[in-house]
């Protein structure tokens, strides 16, 4: 049928070249992730730095969607597992792999920031692959994105899971709005699930990835 179809295309002037630009794009695109996965590969080896990384990558960036997930491919049986949760309109993003980890996991984050911030997105949200969504997942988020959206301007992060409260946290407002209950604290932990506004895109963004101390430099 393929081979039909393709032969069918060379007779008329307009199908062949709808085609051709159809193949083009496909190539490109298979080229662009080609590139990208190389150049993570050489990053993860230390043949290049962070820099090196993000300059070879960004000439080939691709329109960023607003709701990304970080996953390993290499961690096979945990994507697939989040395949079969994934909401419909959040892209999977390969992260950047780096030892130890974590600096490979703040690397993505400082890597996702640059890019939304560079295609202009207002805000991100990022989810990681070993999270857990409810059922009324998509009923309960349409209503955290109608608080945010009322609120612009106001918020830094908005935290899906708190997994550390620090003592000296301090609670700053208690909203009760749509069956929800949404508290404002001055301090967070943790990002297996989180929105991120523009000001705390440009945070991540800063991340210096050559102070690799984990005392003072988590992200």
């Amino acid at each position: 049928e393929a081979i039909t179809q393709a032969l069918a295309e060379q007779r008329d002037p307009a199908a062949r070249q709808d085609a051709e630009a159809r193949r083009r794009a496909v190539v490109a695109q298979s080229q662009q992730r080609f590139e990208f996965m190389l150049y993570r590969m050489l990053l993860a080896r230390r043949a290049i730095d962070y820099d090196d990384f993000l300059a070879l990558t960004q000439p080939h960036s691709l329109p960023l969607a607003p709701r990304q997930a970080l996953s390993l491919p290499e961690t096979v049986a945990r994507r697939a597992a989040f395949q079969d949760i994934r909401p419909r309109d959040v892209s999977l993003f390969d992260g950047v792999r780096y030892t130890p980890g974590w600096v490979g996991c703040a690397m993505s984050y400082k890597f996702l920031a640059q890019q939304a911030l560079h295609h202009g997105l207002p805000q991100i949200e990022i989810m990681e692959d070993d999270v857990e969504l409810p059922p009324d997942f998509i009923t309960r988020k349409a209503r955290v994105d109608r608080y945010l959206a009322e609120r612009e301007g106001q918020w830094d992060v908005f935290v899906g899971l708190m997994a550390l409260v620090h003592p000296e946290t301090r609670v700053l407002q208690i909203d009760r709005i749509d069956g929800e209950l949404f508290v404002t604290i001055d301090r967070m932990i943790s990002m297996v699930h989180n929105t991120y506004s523009r000001q705390a895109m440009e945070w991540l963004a800063q991340w210096d990835p050559h102070n690799q101390d984990a005392e003072v430099n988590t992200i």
